[in-house]
């Protein structure tokens, strides 16, 4: 998924192999990953949902720590809920909060506090709302407030966009109407200005600087093609073109902004959605311009469309792999020209249906997925899997090595973690603390040591970052590795 900060080229961000090779052998090669070796067909958490009508999915970080949780909306039971992530994959029911025919969710700071606020497109007396549930920095949201719309339209983001540094909302409808909601800054705002008609639909939309301007543009999905309008940096817009012209009607579908060749430019990844009746997928490579080339396009296979799309880098190599659902669940991954290759199903079945979130919910440095999903014979549940490209590898190493004890607790920590490591014969130690992009942070004993227990504490610098972290202890030719999560 795009990063609007701190971004850099795909290429940059790639782990580099001989500091995986110096760490541990966790991954051989990042690029000859399959998507079946990432995830398993069974979830590794479930909870069932009391509901019948769960509409949207997102991972949000609310409560102050860096787990990602989950915000689930339910449009026959009024209200959308909050889980906790616990760092392991598993999730606690935080916070239920009544509202009305909510249809998307987004998390933005839309009161400038430093924490992410919850946002929810709700249709209301045939009018639209955008309701703000403000964010206290511990995860407890707001009672609803209530910005009036007046757009109609099912998707939206929030964006800075215009040149007052306040979060503003960028709304698009099957219409085709483009709308824009100036942010007040304390988590209201104003009432929409239609700033663009598209005759071919506005289903999905998302922004990103495309041409390189300073300012964030729109990408719209519309009716057999995508549309561009440039930002003019005061809250109007200029229509930059179409691009692709797909076969086949559209209505709904979704689109990410991605990186997914070898360029600093932005790429889109787009599921064609409804009115395709089965599973189209296209990329589109772009310019540095604005503009863009179609590259990708297939068939998946299956009985329904995907409805939904995320980018992310699954299999660590420095592209962004795709994650589609709605009737189907596909996992493909990017072979690093812009082409989505591999693709793996889940589960396709139309009498089923699912929304999808992605974090790394298990604190090991690389991306999981999360759906809501049932069947005409089985209750709504929340799934997790969690990806196995780290996980497996550091279970492998841990299990292989036995002739060392090492420990590391409490983990998750936040000041200081304890070390245990016990020697059957006198040696020379190495203890390090490696973060999982294979680089050594911290060099904590190299020394010798008797045959005994040994203790010692790692108190990380302040500059270190919460997150997770390997430590890693190299004796008798043998080495032995422990994960833990700063929080």
């Amino acid at each position: 998924m795009y990063k609007t900060e701190g971004d850099s080229s795909p290429m940059k961000q790639s782990m580099t192999l001989g500091a995986v090779v110096m760490l541990l052998p966790l991954i051989l090669s990042f690029g000859l990953v399959s998507a079946s070796e990432l995830f398993i067909e069974k979830p590794d958490w479930v909870y069932q949902l009391y509901t019948s009508s769960p509409c949207n999915l997102i991972s949000a970080t609310l409560n102050g720590d860096p787990l990602p949780d989950l915000v689930l909306s339910d449009s026959y039971s009024e209200c959308i809920q909050t889980f906790t992530g616990n760092g392991d994959g598993s999730f606690e029911l935080y916070q239920t909060v009544f509202l009305t025919h909510t249809k998307w969710l987004e998390t933005s700071d839309v009161d400038l506090d430093g924490d992410q606020d919850l946002l929810a497109i709700c249709t209301q007396a045939s009018a639209l709302y955008v309701f703000v549930m403000l964010n206290d920095g511990t995860g407890n949201l707001s009672t609803p407030i209530s910005s009036y719309i007046d757009a109609g339209g099912e998707n939206f983001v929030v964006a800075l966009f215009d040149t007052d540094a306040l979060p503003d909302i960028v709304v698009g409808n099957g219409s085709g109407n483009v709308y824009y909601s100036h942010g007040n800054g304390d988590g209201t705002f104003e009432e929409a200005v239609k700033i663009y008609e598209e005759n071919y639909g506005a289903y999905a939309l998302d922004t990103a600087d495309l041409d390189s301007d300073g300012d964030l543009d729109i990408v719209l999905l519309a009716w057999h093609r995508l549309s561009v309008l440039f930002n003019n940096g005061d809250g109007t817009v200029t229509w930059g073109g179409h691009y692709g012209y797909y076969a086949g009607p559209v209505d709904g579908g979704d689109i990410d902004i991605a990186h997914l060749d070898s360029d600093e430019f932005l790429d889109v990844i787009v599921s064609a959605g409804e009115g395709m009746g089965t599973n189209t997928v296209y990329t589109f490579l772009g310019n540095g311009d604005g503009s863009f080339d179609i590259t990708g396009t297939g068939w998946i296979g299956g009985t329904g469309p995907f409805t939904h799309v995320i980018a992310e880098d699954f299999d660590l190599d420095g592209y962004n792999d795709a994650f589609f659902c709605g009737y189907c669940l596909y996992i493909m991954l990017n072979s690093g020209d812009g082409m989505l290759i591999e693709p793996i199903e889940f589960f396709c079945d139309k009498a089923a249906s699912c929304q999808g979130a992605v974090g790394d919910f298990d604190s090991d440095g690389d991306f999981d997925f999360a759906y809501v999903y049932h069947t005409a014979s089985s209750p709504w549940e929340i799934r997790v899997h969690l990806n196995k490209l780290i996980q497996q590898d550091i279970g492998e190493t841990e299990e292989a090595i036995s002739s060392l004890q090492l420990d590391a607790s409490p983990s998750p920590f936040s000041s200081s973690l304890g070390i245990t490591y016990c020697l059957y014969e006198p040696a020379h130690i190495k203890l390090y603390i490696y973060d999982v992009s294979g680089r050594c942070i911290d060099s904590i004993e190299d020394d010798w040591k008797s045959a005994e227990t040994h203790s010692t504490i790692w108190t990380p610098e302040e500059s270190i970052p919460d997150g997770c972290y390997l430590v890693v202890l190299e004796a008798c030719g043998e080495r032995a590795v422990r994960r833990c999560v700063k929080l």
